[in-house]
């Protein structure tokens, strides 16, 4: 009887999927809101059956920046043409799966950190994302009848691109921005920008960006707004949004009719949507695309020309060849994310140009520096076997002294030399002021308790380590230091270590807390943080913990 319960439970709320186009048009009645996301200008199939891109999506946009910065290296001195390879991995070789797998506000906040500058990341976004005059696509076209028929209440969109206003000019434009106060409920034929407009360059691109908007609320009114109303949803995913997605399932749960349009080899977010339809955003073909047939757009024919889709690829080549000219070999491996040990290859290639020019660099930094490096590749005793050659003073004069504590507390740890990691991390403990080095030395410091803890042979000999170290109070510290990063894998990964200590000394933990944690790494595609959280989950329920660990 009780699991005959829990079955109608579970069906009640899966979300409904609609079979026909007759049954969702009934269902969105004569007064619905639109809420898009950038697929509805991904771009179109033509007639041979190929997709034209129409503005760029994350893969598109992501392929020709590393394509010019390959351009532009490949030609260079010995380093550039090192680092021109690692582009063209990028675009197409080994490391092209590692791009994907990105999300495109963490690539944005990689390129916005390097550069320094909000003129030009906002110029980089216009030459992605602008559309001039007569540059939209049949969905837009869609959208514009709805304004006009007056069937589509108000339209919410988290794209930079003005594509939909240059299809319907006549709709009043709104912008969220930082204190924004929505007075539209009753407004029709608006727009609602939510993260931002290419236009006006004010667009909420980056990952820390739509953390800050998570943690005070921004998108809190669209609760409001959206309660006990019948949206469609049409080219957006919902995931990845944290300031917005949380919103969405509480107005799901507070009685909004959230009908979801999903790729045809997609599935729908079933934690956010109660209705969904597959359809094809790409097609001109109003059978296959439902937003086509809604709008009622029927001649397609003259809105398909050679001139319809922006010249983005240009305006981006543009850009590269002003901006590029003007970032050294450190900020272009940053941007390139380059792994360890084309780190250590590009180490030693700078000593070698550096001294070759009569350019003499420090060699306890070459040192330190090159002891880093050997932590991302696992080669820890060449890491003390080069540390072993610093001159402590001369360290401390070049600011180095806590990177250098670091990578010998690191390298000891790793060898399981968890005493002498110990009496190197301590000295982090007592700082109040603690720079970058400083922050993971206390981190490291924690997480080596943490080992020793586990390892422990029994719960009250795990306890008393937990008890001698003051590791609660250090736990406390570690949460308030992360909780003013603007990292959120930072955030996750304190988060998980505290958990992780707790759970071994006997504190019951709720596995919601873990769920939590999985989730958000997932939508940020943090695939080693949500992995972690699926073992800590495996503990408690095993079974769900490895579907979890299975799904990523």
């Amino acid at each position: 009887m009780k699991a005959s319960i829990e079955k109608n439970y579970s069906d009640q709320n899966k979300p409904y999927k609609i079979t026909s186009s007759q049954e969702l048009d009934s269902l969105l009645g004569s007064n619905f809101i639109l809420l898009c996301g950038s697929a509805i200008s991904g771009g179109f199939t033509n007639n041979q059956g190929e997709k034209v891109t129409f503005l760029p999506m994350y893969d598109k946009a992501s392929e020709m920046f590393y394509r010019n910065l390959f351009s532009h290296l490949k030609n260079g001195n010995y380093t550039e043409k090192i680092l021109s390879r690692l582009a063209l991995d990028l675009v197409k070789g080994r490391d092209r799966r590692r791009r994907l797998a990105r999300k495109f506000e963490e690539f944005l906040w990689i390129i916005k950190s390097e550069l320094d500058n909000n003129d030009l990341f906002n110029e980089l976004l216009y030459s992605w994302f602008f559309c001039k005059d007569n540059q939209f696509l049949p969905n837009h076209m869609a959208i514009s009848n709805l304004f006009e028929n007056g069937r589509m209440k108000m339209c919410l969109t988290t794209n930079f691109d003005n594509a939909i206003e240059v299809a319907s000019p006549d709709i009043e434009k709104l912008v969220h921005k930082n204190g924004f106060v929505p007075n539209f409920y009753l407004k029709e034929k608006s727009i609602l920008k939510l993260h931002g407009d290419v236009t006006e360059g004010n667009c909420m691109a980056t990952t820390q960006e739509l953390e800050l908007a998570e943690n005070n609320e921004s998108f809190l009114y669209l609760e409001s707004l959206l309660k006990n109303k019948t949206v469609l949803v049409a080219g957006y995913s919902g995931y990845g949004d944290i300031d917005i997605a949380p919103h969405i399932k509480n107005a799901r749960d507070n009685g909004t009719k959230l009908i979801w349009l999903v790729k045809p080899d997609d599935k729908p977010p079933i934690d956010m949507c109660t209705h969904w339809f597959k359809t094809d955003l790409f097609s001109l073909d109003c059978e296959k695309n439902f937003l086509l047939k809604l709008g009622e757009i029927t001649n397609k024919e003259h809105i398909i020309t050679k001139d319809i889709c922006p010249n983005w690829q240009q305006r981006l080549k543009d850009w590269s060849n002003d901006v590029f000219p003007n970032l050294n070999t450190q900020k272009i491996s940053n941007i390139l994310d380059v792994l360890n040990w084309n780190r250590i290859r590009l180490h030693y290639v700078n000593i070698w140009e550096n001294t070759k020019a009569g350019n003499l660099i420090d060699s306890n930094k070459n040192l330190i520096d090159f002891g880093y490096i050997c932590l991302g590749v696992g080669i820890y005793r060449f890491a003390l076997k080069a540390l072993r050659k610093v001159d402590k003073n001369s360290a401390n004069k070049l600011n180095l002294y806590s990177k250098l504590l670091h990578v010998k507390g690191f390298s000891y740890w790793r060898l399981e030399r968890f005493n002498s990691s110990l009496n190197i991390f301590k000295n982090f403990v007592s700082l109040k002021n603690l720079d970058i080095f400083g922050k993971k030395g206390f981190r490291t410091y924690i997480e080596v308790l943490k080992d020793i803890i586990i390892s422990s042979r029994t719960r009250k000999a795990a306890y008393k380590i937990f008890s001698n170290y003051k590791v609660s109070s250090l736990c406390k510290k570690l949460l308030s230091i992360s909780g003013k990063s603007k990292d959120p894998a930072i955030k996750i990964v304190d988060k998980l270590i505290v958990l992780a200590i707790e759970r071994e000394v006997g504190k019951k933990i709720d596995v919601e807390k873990y769920r939590k944690l999985f989730y958000r790494s997932r939508d940020l595609k943090l695939w080693k943080q949500a992995r972690e959280a699926a073992r800590l989950i495996i503990k408690i329920n095993f079974f769900e913990g490895l579907c979890k660990i299975n799904s990523i």
